[in-house]
């Protein structure tokens, strides 16, 4: 679980997913959306939308 705002600021990443991304938690805040995810990837805005209708955003990876 990453914890953010609209603006891609990371606040807090739970163990796995730093794991998942392989970096720290700090490594994580400190870059933000941009450092940990495409922007440049189409179903982003999807994402962004619905996280904006619903308050949340849940994928599950495999």
């Amino acid at each position: 679980m990453i914890l953010t705002n609209d603006q891609g600021e990371i606040f807090a990443a739970n163990k796995s997913a730093c794991r998942l991304l392989k970096k720290t938690e700090k490594e994580i805040t400190k870059k933000g959306r941009a450092g940990v995810v495409d922007t440049t990837d189409s179903r982003l805005i999807n994402i962004l939308e619905e996280r904006e209708k619903r308050g949340w955003f849940n994928h599950v990876f495999g």
